[in-house]
């Protein structure tokens, strides 16, 4: 699901930054206010960040150049310290996972949008859902792993579609790459 530096066009980069960055702000908010009423959240976030560092290191290479696969850990993220704050903590271990030539700095912001954003809101959502028609907590905590990774995939997929290839983007009505 990472995407390497060099494969999205500066345009699209920027974009995705500015998405991510918006997200970013909010969670730092969040973390803020949390820390705040409650200091013993702060290591519950370390710990919460540790685990989508390790969990979204292991990489399973996809026949498609500048990407790969892995699972992403920010559904169980959020469902125990929260969506905001989950992206705050994506966004650092995408920092670290750069680092490792697992992503890359430029694309920081898709990389973000597509694990820290849509991977952990979806999953966050499943699992909310799942839980208010009384599935039980294991079976919805699993149920949003599984989407949440899906749907960070497909929005790997759709940034990389909307900068390698300009006539994607001219379908919706976005900006030609």
């Amino acid at each position: 699901m990472h995407i390497s530096d060099g494969i999205l066009s500066t345009q699209w980069c920027i974009v995705w930054y500015a998405v991510a960055l918006v997200f970013v702000a909010l969670g730092i908010r969040e973390i803020k206010r949390r820390i705040e009423e409650t200091p013993s959240y702060m290591p519950l976030l370390a710990l919460m960040g540790a685990a989508i560092f390790v969990i979204a290191v292991w990489h399973i290479p996809v026949p498609v150049t500048g990407s790969c696969s892995h699972p992403i850990g920010t559904p169980m993220s959020a469902i125990i310290v929260g969506p905001f704050a989950t992206v705050v903590l994506s966004a650092i271990a995408l920092i670290f996972h750069a680092f490792l030539a697992h992503g890359g700095i430029t694309t920081l912001g898709a990389n973000t949008v597509s694990m820290g954003i849509v991977g952990t809101f979806t999953g966050y959502g499943t699992y909310v859902l799942l839980r208010k028609v009384n599935l039980s907590v294991w079976l919805a905590a699993g149920m949003a792993g599984f989407i949440g990774d899906i749907l960070c995939y497909l929005t790997t997929a759709m940034e990389l579609a909307l900068s390698i290839n300009p006539g994607f983007a001219k379908l919706g009505g976005a900006i030609d790459g």
